[in-house]
């Protein structure tokens, strides 16, 4: 059997138990954090073929307390440059000096 291409490691699902549901504003999503994607662009490509840039990140009133970030990804994979934009949130953390 022939060794897997970049482009399709990349592109297999990730194990279920890496999935879990996410309610933000009231509408549900599949989340996986985003340590699982660093891990597995840092296994496929390698550490120094890919990067990312934030293009822009926000609080939309109907998330309320929740940040918002439009990010692009840059990767070597399988000898092309491919790029790949998504969106990705998180709950915003107060410290207890409330900053």
């Amino acid at each position: 059997m022939a060794e897997k291409s970049q482009a399709e490691q990349l592109a297999e699902p990730f194990d279920e138990m890496l999935i879990f549901p996410r309610s933000i504003g009231g509408k549900q999503f599949d989340f996986v954090n985003v340590a699982e994607y660093i891990a597995r662009l840092n296994k496929v490509v390698g550490t120094g073929n890919w990067n990312y840039e934030i293009l822009k990140c926000h609080v939309q009133p109907e998330y309320k307390d929740n940040v918002i970030a439009h990010v692009r990804i840059v990767a070597n994979v399988d000898g092309q440059v491919a790029v790949k934009e998504a969106y990705g949130g998180t709950k915003i953390k107060m410290l207890k000096s409330g900053e």
